[in-house]
């Protein structure tokens, strides 16, 4: 556990939220600015927020409700390009600081159960194809075989992103913060 808030505290920058978002951007605030202090504010114990409860995937393709847009191509392939370089980012710092976050680079999973969740599934499948992203079409059978449940009708399997432990992987980014980032629980 990292130290609460007690005094008076000053600093050149503070960042409230250690969350996936938070930590990223105190680690790139530090790289910007080595000679100031970052504090460095989690009003719970890291990883007990949303960014320690998500679903895990780390995901180079984003999915676009509603049916595919062809004048937005160019704004999907610049999401898509971050979305990369993200995924990138942070396979970088997983690896290079040894944080046990079962980092799993194996893509991952769209899958719909009912009549508005396959509707969007079909969108989603004609965003892939249209933008050229490889993907696999799953049927319930493929999702079943896969997933190791019957629950699912329709779905498609992307190779792009990578699968962690959410809760661990912030707990690790946390505890390998630069040097003048200060952080802060239940604070």
């Amino acid at each position: 556990a990292k130290p609460s808030v007690t005094g008076s505290l000053r600093a050149a920058w503070v960042v409230i939220g250690a969350g996936v978002t938070g930590l990223a951007a105190s680690r790139r605030l530090a790289e910007l600015h080595p000679d100031e202090e970052i504090i460095l504010l989690e009003a719970r114990t890291v990883g007990e927020g949303a960014s320690g409860r998500n679903s895990g995937f780390a995901v180079a393709v984003s999915h676009f409700p509603g049916p595919f847009d062809s004048g937005a191509r160019e704004n999907f392939r610049r999401i898509n390009s971050i979305n990369q370089a993200g995924l990138d980012l942070l396979r970088a710092q997983v690896l290079e600081r040894a944080i046990e976050c079962q980092w799993r680079e194996k893509g991952f999973y769209h899958a719909a159960a009912d009549t508005d969740s396959l509707r969007e599934c079909d969108y989603f499948l004609e965003y892939l194809q249209r933008m050229e992203i490889p993907h696999t079409a799953l049927s319930a059978n493929d999702l079943a075989g896969t997933l190791g449940s019957s629950h699912y009708l329709k779905g498609v399997h992307v190779p792009k992103g990578g699968l962690v432990q959410p809760a661990a992987l912030v707990r690790g980014l946390a505890d390998n913060l630069p040097p003048n980032v200060q952080l802060f629980e239940q604070s």
